[in-house]
């Protein structure tokens, strides 16, 4: 197989241009498959939790989002 670079340097500039930018978003891809989720929003709604069911959030977050939508 022809080496990478070989066949870069018959590329005009643009074409070199492009296969960089699809190189780019290759490794970009690929980095957002290995990330593990964070979980940085855990325990977020622990003051509005305290005492109420997951029925009661669950309700109280289509109200929020309901009136986010309102505004």
């Amino acid at each position: 197989m022809e080496d990478i670079r070989a066949i870069l340097n018959r590329l005009t500039p643009e074409q070199q241009k492009e296969v960089e930018d699809f190189a780019r978003f290759l490794l970009e891809k690929e980095s957002k498959k290995r990330r593990k989720p964070s979980f940085s929003w855990k325990g977020g709604l622990r003051d509005v939790a305290r005492n109420k069911s997951a029925l009661d959030l669950q309700h109280d977050a289509s109200i929020w989002m309901t009136n986010k939508r309102d505004s």
